[in-house]
């Protein structure tokens, strides 16, 4: 009976077995985070150390921030504080300081005006890279990072995680649906008067760039 209640209690106590990485994940990936005015910031953080089998990590991260634009000014300081002392992420000054660290880049700047700023030297480095929703606040931006990815041969992806919400296959599947083939999402809008264009979070949601 001792036998038992003691392999009992080391089954309780001990780690689950980890889980088998994907066949993606090939090798231990060190991230950087390039702006922290965004919710998806410890989101994502929080995600890939959740999933260590992914073998992703965030390392460091570089504030950013627009002063301008309060959604941004008001919250990157916050965010930064959370992934420092909660996930032990170093805060550097420079996005330079930040690419000798990391082996790729999510760009999460909420604000698209400084993408392609931003991205340039992450894409001139040849680091992979991730480009939170808006990729732009331009079309001409956005073209000038494609055509930069090209010109590097650095791949850069673009999406909203709206796309992967378990309610769109679920509608897909659904036999008594028919065939869907359009889903139209909509949110509330607060005009910008000084940001270019009608390129904000919402406006590319569902408008992923692919490469």
């Amino acid at each position: 009976m001792r036998t038992l209640a003691l392999v009992l209690a080391l089954a309780a106590t001990s780690p689950a077995p980890a889980a088998e990485s994907p066949a993606w994940a090939t090798k231990d990936l060190r991230a950087g985070i390039i702006g922290t005015d965004t919710s998806h910031v410890p989101a994502f953080t929080g995600m890939f150390r959740s999933h260590p089998e992914w073998r992703i990590k965030v390392v460091a991260a570089f504030k950013g921030g627009s002063p301008d634009l309060p959604t941004s000014a008001n919250r990157v300081e916050g965010f930064a504080k959370t992934i420092h002392d909660k996930y032990g992420v170093e805060i550097v000054g420079s996005i330079e300081e930040l690419l000798d660290k990391v082996d790729v880049v999510l760009l999460e700047s909420v604000d698209g005006r400084p993408h392609l700023a931003q991205a340039t030297p992450v894409l001139k480095a040849g680091k992979r890279l991730f480009i939170d929703k808006p990729l732009a606040a331009s079309l001409e931006d956005a073209r000038r990072i494609v055509r930069l990815s090209k010109q590097t041969g650095t791949p850069f992806f673009s999406s909203s995680s709206s796309r992967f919400h378990a309610d769109i296959p679920r509608l897909r599947d659904k036999p008594n649906v028919g065939k869907v083939t359009k889903v139209q999402g909509s949110s509330s809008f607060s005009k910008l008067e000084f940001h270019p264009d009608l390129y904000f979070s919402g406006s590319t949601a569902s408008r992923p760039c692919m490469r």
